[in-house]
């Protein structure tokens, strides 16, 4: 009785997490609106989490308000934004697993490379593996896995174990890009962005990942990134459920602001462009007026009139505060932009940085149990097959 117990909880939450998944995935396929509004919002969140599991300290509103402000930040908070912005343009547009594994690779790898690492003339590290000879044993773990929770935890594994576990940030990036690529198998997507600017990035998000394990993570508290035990594999799982059941629980109030939005763009007498002001706001979540004015083509003056009637109207709310070169943003996400780190320098974290015998440690640790975490998963998919038949696997390849 004891033995099956841990297999049992995990089957609980691998359906849980694969239920409430497949629930955001129909929602965002029925409204895709709703998905831009949602996804714009967790990928701020999600760079935020994963930069903060490397011990800095950043907030939503660190990352987009950069871009705007001339802001005395700790040198911490300036280096986590840098890298979460990097983070982001991963995020925003994943890439294709199916066409390019070695392309989808390089990229999470650029982006999750630790700062203090040398780069050479390619963006490469001496201490990279051979991605065309990884790129194989990586689709093979995600063909070999039955549901694409399970294909992003084994792909997130075997990255771990070719670098030694010296790249988590890397790790999750091809977590989100396995869930993006298994979300909608039909479709192709060869094309990367170049952009790096946090608030042009979040306009164009072109992704269908629904789960996102930093934020995992954190759902409980911090927990240890562990892909390869069978302890990180349960810690990620409980919080993934977590995290999948208040995203569902998000939807409703994105849906609110956006039907309020458009019902009172269609209530304005005479022509009005506050419907294409609410339409650009929902694809391009950060908005100033110049950019108002361009995009709808209309004066400097309309832009600014259109602005304020939104804000008086609880549609859009200022995200700086001064009277030049001011931001707005949708309500929602004006209201995860307001937390900000303090000006002031954070205590810095006591815990001494890893030396290379603990890293060797490390992956020897996960060496050994990553057999017994990936026999502990098929433990509990056994159980899943006697109650619910067989799982159609998640192929990757055409």
């Amino acid at each position: 009785m004891n033995d099956a117990s841990p297999g049992s909880d995990l089957l609980t939450d691998i359906l849980a997490v694969e239920s409430a998944a497949g629930r955001l995935e129909g929602a965002f396929l029925a409204d895709p609106e709703l998905g831009r509004m949602w996804r714009a919002q967790m990928v701020l969140s999600e760079v935020c989490r994963s930069v903060g599991l490397e011990d800095i300290h950043l907030f939503e509103g660190d990352l987009v308000m950069r871009g705007f402000e001339n802001r005395n930040t700790s040198l911490a908070t300036a280096r986590g934004a840098l890298h979460g912005a990097e983070l982001m343009r991963v995020m925003a547009r994943p890439g294709d697993l199916r066409a390019d594994p070695v392309a989808v690779l390089t990229r999470c790898l650029r982006a999750g490379f630790a700062e203090d690492r040398a780069l050479d003339q390619e963006g490469q590290g001496a201490e990279w593996p051979d991605l065309v000879a990884l790129a194989p044993g990586i689709v093979g773990e995600i063909d070999a896995a039955p549901t694409p929770v399970l294909a992003a935890i084994r792909a997130a594994a075997h990255l771990r174990m070719a670098t030694a576990a010296q790249l988590p940030a890397a790790e999750r990036l091809l977590f989100i890009a396995v869930d993006h690529a298994s979300r909608l198998p039909h479709q192709r997507d060869h094309a990367t962005t170049e952009e790096t600017g946090v608030a042009p990035l979040l306009g164009q998000i072109r992704a269908s990942w629904v789960l996102l394990p930093s934020m995992a993570m954190t759902a409980q508290g911090f927990r240890a990134w562990s892909p390869g035990s069978a302890r990180g594999i349960r810690d990620l799982l409980a919080g993934l459920r977590i995290e999948s059941g208040r995203a569902l629980g998000q939807l409703p109030l994105l849906r609110r602001w956006r039907d309020r939005a458009r019902q009172l763009a269609a209530d304005q007498p005479g022509k009005s462009h506050l419907d294409d002001l609410v339409t650009l706001a929902i694809h391009q979540p950060i908005l100033t007026g110049s950019g108002i004015a361009e995009a709808l083509g209309v004066t400097d003056r309309t832009a600014r009139n259109l602005v304020d009637k939104a804000v008086d109207a609880r549609l859009l709310a200022p995200i700086t505060g001064r009277r030049s070169y001011r931001a707005w943003a949708p309500l929602p996400m004006a209201e995860r932009l307001r937390m900000r780190n303090p000006i002031s320098e954070r205590p810095r974290s006591t815990r001494p940085d890893p030396t290379e015998a603990d890293l060797r440690v490390g992956h020897e640790s996960d060496a050994a149990g990553q057999g017994d975490a990936m026999a502990e998963l098929d433990a509990a998919l056994a159980q899943a097959d006697e109650i619910l038949g067989r799982y159609r696997p998640v192929t990757l390849r055409e």
